[in-house]
């Protein structure tokens, strides 16, 4: 290649690049020029090729300009244009506004002037594009700025109301316009009764799911309405930051000894008030351990039949044990029990084989309230002897599996199933919701047990869930 041509070349690439740069600098309003050192070689007539944008697409050049170079420079001078003449309207209307405050302002003879002074140093300069440095709305022109600032009037003035009504302690109105629900208003009955909660968990001791909140909130809201209450549940120790709530509760002194599994086990009762409610938790070794309440990372607990079947026996005897002090005494046993889930399915059958045939508890009532009819506590009906419960109640438990939900052939599906005790001997069943009173009742939301609760449906209800 001669010396001549090799000049051309090179003044040709040269070209090239600056334009490709200018063209480059129109996307985004951002300089996205190359690297300097790009690639350019000349075949021919001098037409060069070099990448564009990294997106795999060649963009081809020659030595003359190219024909959209000038509209391209054309659209980015109309755009700097417009941009400039919308920083004058911003200014403009920043600046009326914020000489409309300072003469609003209920300044002194003689501050105004130093107070529009002060203002217009807020951007760094002295003039009106100094209230471009500060973050103010654009209210635009014409009657779009009347709008804006009748709507800024009728929202002070809403803000003034509202802060006049708070001021008085009255209860403004929202703003859908829906006056806030006044606090409940609770009547005394005239009939107060002796009612005993027992479950597997209370909120905020010890808690899983609902039915914590459930025995943790609806015992206050009995006493409130007159009735004395006790809630009965384990005292679970196991680890966690709840373990010191167990801390404001004192030991009864109360403690006794519950016969099953073939043997005696010695229980204790810990007892704490709160908002007029007897939270009782019962003491012993088998809720002391490292994990859930129910089980811990291995699955469930081999031994959670044992431990509420002690919980039952336990709430069966603490109405009667514990002296909750002077004018108080015990709670005695006209009471009514509300047996929670499969954890409690034992207290009603206990109620009635081991207590109401000797005269004790002859007046109390049962109520199972189920939460989760899943759940029913079946074990081997091998275990039927350690329940504690009298041979002859054996058929309250009973229950066979269908053939489709036995382990193998040999498999006769036999098991003791607490909740179908718990249904079978109780005065009253409950639900969470009358809804699912309807659907335990069904196949399909029964788990085998919608026989005997259509049986029972004269005694089957559903509390009424609220907000």
């Amino acid at each position: 290649m001669s010396c001549a041509s090799s000049v051309a070349a090179a003044s040709s690439c040269r070209g090239v690049r600056v334009q490709h740069a200018a063209v480059r600098a129109t996307r985004g309003g951002k300089a996205a020029v190359g690297p300097a050192a790009r690639r350019c070689s000349g075949v021919g007539g001098g037409e060069m090729r070099f990448p564009r944008d990294r997106r795999g697409v060649v963009a081809r050049a020659t030595d003359s300009p190219h024909p959209e170079a000038d509209v391209i420079f054309e659209q980015i001078r109309k755009l700097q244009e417009e941009n400039e003449k919308l920083k004058q309207d911003l200014g403009d209307a920043a600046k009326a506004v914020l000489d409309k405050v300072t003469e609003e302002l209920p300044l002194p003879e003689g501050k105004a002037a130093e107070a529009k002074k002060a203002l217009s140093y807020l951007g760094g300069a002295s003039s009106k594009d100094a209230y471009l440095g500060m973050t103010m709305p654009y209210f635009g022109d014409g009657e779009l700025q009347a709008d804006f600032s009748k709507y800024d009037k009728v929202d002070a003035a809403r803000a003034k109301v509202a802060s006049a009504e708070a001021a008085k302690g009255e209860h403004s109105s929202t703003s859908t316009g829906v006056e806030p629900r006044p606090p409940p208003e609770y009547t005394k009955t005239e009939t107060p009764m002796s009612i005993v909660f027992v479950s597997s968990e209370v909120a905020p001791w010890s808690k899983t799911g609902g039915l914590a909140d459930v025995c943790g909130s609806l015992p206050r809201e009995l006493v409130k309405r007159g009735h004395r209450v006790m809630v009965v549940s384990p005292k679970y120790i196991t680890g966690k930051a709840e373990d010191s709530l167990f801390e404001a509760s004192f030991d009864t002194n109360s403690n006794t000894k519950v016969g099953c599994f073939g043997d005696s086990h010695e229980v204790g009762f810990y007892h704490q008030v709160k908002e007029g409610v007897d939270f009782v938790f019962v003491s012993h070794e088998c809720f002391k351990r490292q994990g859930g309440l129910y089980g811990d990372s291995y699955g469930v607990y081999g031994d959670n039949q044992f431990r509420y079947t002690l919980l039952s026996h336990a709430a069966c005897e603490a109405p009667l044990l514990i002296n909750f002090g002077e004018n108080l005494g015990t709670y005695g046993d006209e009471v009514v029990f509300v047996a929670n889930d499969w954890h409690a399915g034992l207290v009603p059958l206990l109620v009635a084989s081991k207590y109401r045939p000797w005269g004790t508890y002859k007046n109390a009532r049962t109520v199972t309230t189920i939460h989760n009819i899943l759940h029913q506590g079946a074990e081997p009906a091998t275990t039927f002897g350690n329940l504690g419960v009298p041979d002859d109640w054996y058929s309250c438990l009973e229950y066979q599996y269908p053939e489709h939900m036995r382990a193998h052939e040999l498999d006769l599906g036999l098991v003791v199933n607490i909740l179908k005790g718990a249904i079978a001997t109780s005065d009253r069943v409950l639900t969470v919701s009358q809804g699912y009173a309807k659907e335990i009742c069904t196949p399909t939301g029964g788990c085998g047990l919608e026989t005997m609760l259509e049986e029972r449906r004269h005694r089957l209800d559903g509390g009424v869930n609220g907000i």
